[in-house]
């Protein structure tokens, strides 16, 4: 379904996904191409501000801002838009849900629907460069609290982090374990349950050295170039290729939409909610409750070192095979 509410402009903010050509022909399939514009500033920051500038020159009274490693499903920036225009007057954005790879859950990330009369204030708002590990999340929050708020949705508008290159899965698992260390023991059990897809594998040693961090953290990719290339070495992987195959992939997007969530999906996990992670099924019990008590008595740091030991040792005997 394309957009054609003229109201609207897409912003794709760009880091040199491996899936950003996917993502800009799957918007195109929904918006034309003059309501199309790409941003690859770094760090963050200054993405978020050129981003917020083209909404404020625009004239448009919505921006869609989508990251190259969302792919977003058939009709999905109709539906934020439809969503959007229920929102009363004084709320300055909207977010709906993706479903993610790394976590395994449908949540929020990756994209958003702004009302650009309220971009001038917000620009002034986003933070100093490597001072906040959300920018901006930090920014709305900022909004928030001058009476612009932020509403969140149940629609699901597609897919989060499928497809990326082995680098980029390493630095967001090392961000994951260093902003939702409290989480760490579920990321770490769905490593070990789809331990046969190298992703997980990378996503694991991220998640370790993340743990293991004293350093201050910082979501700018090119913080992450020496030490993903470092990790992947030491694991013996060598970096995926671009995908060549965009007009396949496209094509088929839609059609192997529900199979690709089917088989990341965990049984009965039911949670919708990024702050949430119940235990996977019956047979995860005794694990789990361990694991928590450990976190618990040690902290999160100190009560994963035995458990990511162990599943380090299990998957390692997995590729001897």
């Amino acid at each position: 379904m394309r957009s054609d509410n003229d109201s609207t402009i897409v912003v794709i903010r760009s880091a040199n996904e491996r899936t950003q050509d996917i993502c800009r022909e799957l918007v195109l399939k929904q918006v034309s191409i003059d309501r199309l514009s790409i941003v690859q500033e770094c760090p963050f920051e200054a993405a978020l501000r050129k981003c917020y500038e083209i909404g404020i020159e625009s004239g448009k009274k919505w921006m869609v801002t989508v990251d190259a490693d969302v792919l977003l499903s058939h009709g999905s920036i109709a539906s934020l838009l439809f969503a959007a225009e229920q929102m009363p007057g004084n709320y300055f954005q909207l977010e709906g849900r993706i479903y993610d790879k790394i976590t395994g859950i449908y949540r929020q990330a990756g994209h958003r629907i702004y009302r650009t009369e309220y971009l001038k204030k917000a620009i002034n708002l986003i933070p100093k460069d490597a001072t906040q590990i959300r920018p901006e999340y930090f920014t709305l929050q900022q909004m928030g609290q001058l009476g612009y708020l932020s509403r969140r949705v149940a629609n699901v508008v597609g897919l989060h982090d499928f497809e990326q290159y082995y680098g980029d899965y390493y630095r967001k698992a090392f961000i994951h374990a260093v902003k939702h260390k409290w989480h760490v023991n579920s990321y770490i059990e769905r490593c070990a349950r789809y331990h046969q897809d190298v992703d997980f594998l990378v996503i694991l040693k991220g998640l370790c050295d993340g743990l293991e961090s004293n350093d201050n953290v910082s979501i700018d990719k090119s913080k992450f170039i020496v030490k993903s290339r470092v990790a992947l070495d030491e694991m013996g992987i060598i970096e995926k290729e671009p995908i060549n195959n965009t007009k396949s992939f496209v094509h088929n997007f839609e059609s192997n939409y529900a199979e690709t969530v089917s088989k990341y999906s965990i049984p009965d996990f039911q949670t919708q909610d990024e702050t949430v992670f119940p235990v996977a099924d019956e047979s995860c019990f005794g694990w789990y409750n361990k694991t928590k008590l450990n976190f618990e008595r040690l902290g999160p740091i100190n009560g994963s070192v035995s458990l990511v030991g162990k599943l380090l040792k299990h998957i390692g005997q997995y590729l001897d095979r």
